[in-house]
């Protein structure tokens, strides 16, 4: 795209200017209390209000100044606001005259809320960050402190921020945070996010979308909306009536078309179609291209109007209306029935139609309780589709875990550790089934109340609970046919002999089956012969003891090793087809052999592939994110007294990114 957006220049003029009164801060406040006296634009601030002033100091932050023309107000009064700024703060560059896609605040709540003059301190440091993108501390705390400030949020903050740098900082309003994660499949950060989460969320972006600006995702966002609001406006004018004689024909609304409708219907009449899909089965393209397959029909034979969106008729807005689906909710689009259509079918007996695709199963989910759920094949053959392990040392690996019955993968950061361990179980289920594994995560503080039984507060006093081994346990005890897998990342940061109590013994193949009883409830109780336990363990870590005998004697261990050379990666590599990708990974291989040297290191600290993995397409940006985030801060760690070392291979790195190829 690379469109230049002209407001942006305008914005940044005015953000330079503000600037320069971080020092002298009440005499900006007295430039603005006298602007309100002059234009009633602005009479809104209320500067005669003590009150409310004199609590922040007779100061004006500069993102409310900059919010007086970024509110739900006219493009007329937005470009006599900016024109009123632009002549008292001398901007020489041209006013913007078009306002599409830039986001603004609700116009009752246009002020935020400061506390303290950390408004002040983010803005000061969000400047400073566009110029070396850099992040201090500083940012970061002050990021945290302004969203959490009454009046403000996340939404709120990052619009400030993205006005007053938009290549640098992008705004999270309802907009983007619908639109974002369902183009480029990156999870929006919540009010709960800390400053360094957001920036992380920043480079996200840049990695998943290196062609596009920031600017020009959030016009994308904007026009997408736009798109859907005039989508919702047509109606194929279709009637009642006309619906009921369509229902009719089976060469219209054929036996798959009705299962459409009739899984709508029983979702409540409005659904996406991956949540479609999660809950009747079918892939989502069976409601996708069924839906649009069905609309189609239904044109020929009414000819009835149709809905076009830049030169392409979109045929499912004959059957429904739409609107984004919520971030929490599955899928980007709900399908709504049109009313008409929703009446009619009202109308037909739909008994005979299958609510469930044939290949879903019921199952117990809890007492007195059935679901249904998809089987979705996975074995061997999909383990190895996705996970650089040869056939052999698959067969080691689950060899391993069915004799001994609990394993740990340990290995270097980035081997792929955590992606191996859960494709490994579904292998072993056979179908990807989410209920029958367990993951958790230990720390230094994990304890046996946590994993076993314990008390917990209650109300007034405290109540004995289950932990999640125990319940885990029972869950698999009651389904003895099938495997169930207990992943535990991290595992050797816990105190195992802690956090599994008098059940260390029981969790030995040998000892499985045979019952304890439990000191906390006198319940007898036991580790089922069906549940599987896998670990995992970064052998780069240096904050971490030795490891207890009592983990080593109970587990097997499989070392998990850099694949670069497995028929896997070097399929992946292949097909990125990158010069520069592949000499990247010549010289990360010839690090990770410096590594294993090093009588302070060894092979559990090389640089694992993950780190290079999960790209469709291999861009500059994305390496140089890559060798900038991921690979230097680790050598840095591992040479944290060796800065010579470190420059050696930071600058060999940079070479292959900086070379001509």
């Amino acid at each position: 795209m690379n469109k230049d957006y002209q407001w942006i220049k305008f914005y940044e003029a005015l953000a330079d200017k503000l600037l320069e009164y971080k020092d002298n801060r009440k005499e900006l406040h007295t430039i603005m209390s006298e602007l309100s006296q002059d234009y009633p634009l602005l009479n809104y601030l209320h500067f005669e209000r003590d009150d409310w002033w004199e609590t922040k100091n007779y100061e004006i932050d500069p993102f409310t100044i900059m919010g007086a023309f970024n509110r739900g107000i006219t493009d007329k009064n937005r470009i006599s606001i900016a024109n009123i700024y632009a002549k008292t703060f001398s901007i020489k560059v041209p006013v913007p005259n078009d306002f599409g896609g830039i986001p603004v605040l609700f116009n009752m709540s246009s002020i935020f809320g400061d506390n303290g003059s950390i408004l002040w301190d983010l803005f000061i440091e969000a400047m400073k960050y566009s110029k070396t993108e850099e992040a201090t501390e500083d940012f970061k705390e002050a990021f945290e402190k302004a969203i959490a400030a009454p009046w403000n949020g996340l939404g709120t903050i990052t619009m400030g921020l993205y006005w007053i740098r938009p290549n640098f900082f992008i705004n999270l309003d309802s907009t983007n945070s619908s639109y974002i994660p369902h183009n480029f499949n990156i999870e929006v950060p919540d009010k709960t996010v800390t400053g360094d989460g957001y920036l992380q969320f920043l480079n996200e972006i840049k990695v998943k979308a290196p062609d596009l600006t920031f600017p020009e995702i959030s016009h994308l966002a904007w026009e997408d909306t736009l798109r859907i609001r005039d989508g919702n406006k047509y109606s194929p004018g279709l009637t009642v009536e006309d619906w009921q004689e369509l229902l009719k024909d089976d060469e219209v609304f054929k036996t798959e078309s009705l299962e459409i409708m009739k899984r709508l219907k029983d979702y409540g009449g409005k659904a996406t179609c991956t949540q479609l899909s999660n809950k009747y089965g079918e892939a989502i393209n069976f409601y996708n291209k069924g839906a649009s397959a069905l609309a189609q029909r239904v044109h020929r034979v009414s000819q009835c109007k149709t809905y076009e969106e830049n030169g392409n008729k979109r045929w499912w807005r004959i059957l429904f209306t739409g609107s984004k689906a919520d971030k929490q909710d599955e899928g980007f689009f709900y399908w709504k029935l049109r009313d008409e259509l929703n009446i009619a079918l009202d109308g037909i007996d739909l008994s005979k139609i299958n609510l469930y695709a044939s290949d879903f199963f019921a199952v117990e989910d809890g007492p007195n309780q059935i679901i249904i759920k998809s089987i979705e094949k996975y074995d061997k053959t999909e383990f190895l589709d996705e996970v650089y392990l040869s056939e052999d040392e698959y067969d080691t690996l689950a060899a391993l875990l069915t004799n001994k019955k609990n394993i740990i993968l340990q290995g270097a950061p980035g081997v792929g550790k955590t992606f191996a361990a859960k494709r490994l179980a579904w292998s072993m289920i056979g179908v990807k089934d989410e209920s029958r594994i367990e993951m958790i995560q230990f720390h230094q503080n994990y304890s046996y109340e946590d994993f076993i039984m314990g008390y917990k507060p209650k109300e007034d006093g405290f109540q004995l609970q289950d932990g999640i081994f125990v319940n885990f346990c029972r869950k698999a005890a009651k389904d003895s046919d099938q495997n169930y897998f207990l992943i535990i990342d991290e595992i050797n940061r816990g105190n195992m002999s802690k956090v599994f109590g008098e059940l260390l013994m029981l969790i030995e193949n040998d000892y499985r089956g045979k019952e304890i009883r439990l000191p906390y409830s006198g319940e007898v109780f036991s580790v089922p012969e069906n549940l599987y336990i896998i670990g995992m363990m970064n052998t780069a870590d240096r904050s971490l003891a030795m490891i207890d005998y009592a983990l080593r004697r109970r587990f097997s261990f499989y070392e998990m090793e850099p694949s670069f050379d497995s028929e896997g990666f070097k399929s992946y590599q292949e097909n990125l087809n990158n010069e520069r990708f592949n000499k990247l990974i010549e010289f990360t291989k010839s690090l990770n052999l410096e590594i294993e040297a090093d009588p302070t290191l060894g092979k559990g600290f090389c640089i694992g592939h993950s780190y290079f993995t999960g790209q469709k397409e291999c861009t500059n940006n994305w390496m140089n994110l890559v060798v900038k985030y991921d690979i230097l801060p680790m050598l840095k760690e591992y040479w944290f007294d060796e800065d010579e070392k470190v420059n050696n291979w930071a600058s060999n790195l940079k070479g292959v990114l900086d070379a001509k190829i």
